[in-house]
């Protein structure tokens, strides 16, 4: 056996080196492959997750938001146009119920109308008092056309009289009464007359009609006298028109009054006697329903506040206020009623 020296140190150290290179290389390598395995189990158990898939870019994002914006903006339109539809729909609903309670009032007070027509129609006592309503106003209208012809007749009997227009004179406002007095005394007869003809009772107007053509003849001359001594006929006749008007209304109310007693004395109620003249108890409904007509002007009955009311007070009422029973206080209600509805 060959024996040699001993190596030395550095030597020792070099051979080792080169022992140990070769393992180190392969362990690097070891290591990189387990970090790549490591890495690619990782990339497999996540590189299906649909996390990946799902996952929206900024732009998307933003993109998603506009839609979401839009969408909320054509819902909010969508609201707002069913709001107004169902308020347009509310509207139309209350304008058609109001239409319906309007209609349905204004057929109760038809209703009302034709009862009330039918009653001034078919009730004896309505017809007594809408003609007794109407005499009276007839005899109103002829009394004011009376004045008026008076008032006419004593300015020109003024003129007569104190042509000169001398205020200071006496007589300047003396002769406004002397027509008075003639035409006063007209008037009288003509209330008498009428009164009488409207219960069937004509009055012998042999006097009367005497009276009334000395008077009218008076009241002519006072007019129309130095007019026609002056030859000036033209004014005569101007100033005697309202002497002879004064004359026609007098005659005309004289017969006025007696067709008016003669209807009153036919639709008289059914339990008058066959006299064909106005009984008592006719004659009372109509002095009653002028009293209570008279107790409204001074306050102290009021009309009801009922519908179908007519401006008359209630029968419970008249029947209180007058003492009378409960059934002629209706008729004086019934009675008013018409009075007032051809007001």
């Amino acid at each position: 056996m060959e024996m040699g020296y001993p190596m030395s140190t550095p030597q020792l150290t070099e051979r080792s080196d080169a022992v140990s290179a070769p393992n180190k290389g392969q362990h690097s390598e070891s290591v990189r492959l387990a970090e790549e395995v490591a890495e690619a189990e990782a990339i497999v158990a996540t590189q299906d997750s649909l996390a990946l898939v799902e996952r929206k870019s900024s732009r998307e994002r933003r993109a998603e938001q506009r839609t979401a914006r839009h969408q909320r903006d054509r819902q909010r339109r969508h609201r707002a146009r069913q709001d107004r539809a169902r308020i347009r729909d509310e509207r139309r609903t209350e304008t058609h119920t109001r239409k319906l309670a309007s209609g349905e009032t204004r057929d109760e007070r038809w209703h009302v109308s034709a009862l009330q027509q039918r009653q001034r129609l078919t009730s004896p006592d309505a017809r007594l008092a809408r003609l007794a309503r109407r005499s009276v106003l007839v005899k109103r209208f002829l009394i004011s056309l009376v004045v008026l012809g008076m008032t006419w007749a004593g300015i020109n009997v003024q003129h007569n009289l104190v042509p000169s227009g001398n205020m200071t004179e006496p007589l300047y406002w003396i002769s406004y009464g002397v027509e008075l007095l003639i035409s006063g005394c007209l008037v009288v007869v003509m209330l008498t007359a009428s009164t009488f003809a409207e219960f069937g009772r004509p009055l012998k107007r042999g006097s009367a009609i005497a009276v009334e053509i000395v008077l009218l003849l008076v009241s002519a001359g006072l007019n129309s006298g130095s007019h026609i001594g002056a030859g000036d006929y033209g004014t005569a006749v101007e100033y005697a028109i309202p002497s002879i008007m004064v004359g026609v209304i007098l005659w005309l109310d004289g017969w006025t009054s007696a067709r008016f007693g003669e209807l009153l004395a036919e639709i008289a109620p059914a339990e008058q006697s066959g006299s064909g003249q106005l009984d008592a108890a006719g004659h009372t409904l109509v002095v009653q329903m002028r009293r209570v007509h008279e107790l409204m002007t001074d306050g102290t009955l009021a009309p009801s506040q009922a519908e179908d009311g007519g401006g008359a007070p209630s029968a419970s009422k008249i029947a209180k206020t007058l003492n009378v029973p409960q059934g002629t206080a209706g008729s004086i209600r019934d009675g008013l009623k018409v009075w007032y509805a051809d007001w």
